[in-house]
């Protein structure tokens, strides 16, 4: 009888082995709805979710279709996350992306300028939100008066 309880445990350690899921390389891992994919079962090779790699981070700022003209790859940008509102991380555009996304409310459009962060800690996170403020071309007090500042940008990390 103690035979079979042996047995046993090891058919049983050998199931929990099977059930074990390695990644092939570092990170966290990010799974979109997981709450609905609760209680799923998988075969070899279903896509899980993404490994994403937190310590440099790609930054999808969205700006306005008016200033978009003042605005060029390695422009320098500070960016503030919402969840941490005193530290400001400084990057460069690494360049601009080509669809305009239509603002529901506004009715305007708005382009993508990305860049990167280091996140050595990694405390920021998918998804976080805050602004951006990016420096462009320097511009004439008269233009400043009629045309605006450039402001602070929604941002939005995307990767």
């Amino acid at each position: 009888e103690l035979k079979l309880i042996k047995n046993d445990i090891k058919d049983l350690q050998l199931q929990i082995k099977d059930c074990e899921i390695a990644a092939p390389l570092d990170g966290q891992i990010f799974i979109d709805n997981a709450e609905s994919k609760s209680g799923e079962f998988i075969t070899e090779g279903s896509r899980l979710g993404e490994i994403v790699d937190l310590s440099i981070l790609k930054v999808e700022l969205l700006i306005p279709e008016d200033k978009l003209k003042y605005i060029k790859k390695n422009s320098n940008v500070n960016v503030k996350f919402t969840a941490f509102p005193t530290e400001i991380q400084k990057s460069q555009i690494m360049y601009l992306g080509v669809n305009g996304k239509l603002n529901e409310l506004s009715k305007s459009y708005y382009y993508p300028a990305y860049c990167t962060l280091k996140n050595p800690e990694n405390k920021f996170r998918i998804s976080m939100t805050g602004n951006g403020r990016i420096q462009g071309e320097k511009i004439s007090i008269i233009k400043y008066l009629f045309e605006g500042p450039i402001n602070s940008y929604y941002m939005n990390y995307k990767w």
